[in-house]
Order: C-alpha cells, then structure tokens, then sequence
C-alpha cells in the first residue's frame, strides 16, 4: 500500500461520511425496537449495517491502495471476458424470477450485466483518453 495515498485523502469528507454512517446506524437502532410484554427486543438491522459500513471501508481502503492508471492496460481483457460472461447467460443461465439474467458459480452467482458497466465505463475511458489531447465538445 503506497503511504502517499493516504495523504492527499479529503480528511474533513471522511470525517462528515463516518458521522453521517454513525447517525445512520443509531437511527436504525432507535427504530429498530419492538416492545413486547418482556421488554424490548431489538432487530438486527443495526447490526447488518454494522457489518455492510465496514465491507464499505475495507472496499474503499482497497480502491485507494489501486493505481487507476493500471486499468489501463486491463480494460480490453476485461471488455473480453465480460463480453464472453454475457454470451453464457443465454446458454448456461440461472432463471430467476422468470429472467435468465444469472451466471451460477457453484457458492455464488453473478450478473454479468453489472460487470458490463464497468467494463464499458473503462475501456470507453481507455479509448478517449488514447490521443492525450483534451476533449472538446
């Protein structure tokens, strides 16, 4: 992980996020209880958004760790493979709710459609930045 990266990060951004997160879950928690002859029992909503915060953290600690600049070179094999992923869905498809819209990987499934969109996004990217000229209109 490069150090750098850490020190052109938005402090204030980060600080406003983590406390918007907090009040967030303490809104869920507030909401979240249920009174019954016993006392009150509380759902596990806070507690999936617990969890999901800190998937989000460990996600953009990731994003940060990443040089974009490598997408570069990865953007037609990825294109490719996803291209390859969206034409098994009609043959090796998982149906569900009446779309065959899923590809089964045994302990999971993806939908290739998702992927595509990234890999739009970064091969269009790939390809208006190939001149190195700024883009007009």
């Amino acid at each position: 992980m490069d150090k750098r990266l850490f020190s052109h990060l938005n402090w204030g951004l980060l600080g406003c996020m983590f406390a918007l997160y907090l009040v967030g879950v303490g809104n869920l928690y507030s909401a979240s209880g249920t009174r019954l002859e016993a006392g009150l029992a509380f759902s596990d909503f806070y507690q999936r958004q617990l969890i999901w915060g800190l998937v989000g953290l460990c996600g953009m600690l990731a994003a940060m760790s990443f040089d974009y600049r490598r997408l570069r070179n990865m953007a037609w094999p990825f294109f490719l493979i996803v291209l390859v992923l969206l034409l098994l869905v009609p043959v090796a498809g998982k149906t569900v709710y009446g779309a065959r819209r899923w590809l089964s990987l045994g302990f999971m499934s993806i939908q290739p459609s998702e992927l595509a969109k990234l890999a739009v996004l970064v091969l269009g990217a790939r390809l208006l930045a190939r001149d190195g000229r700024p883009l007009g209109w």
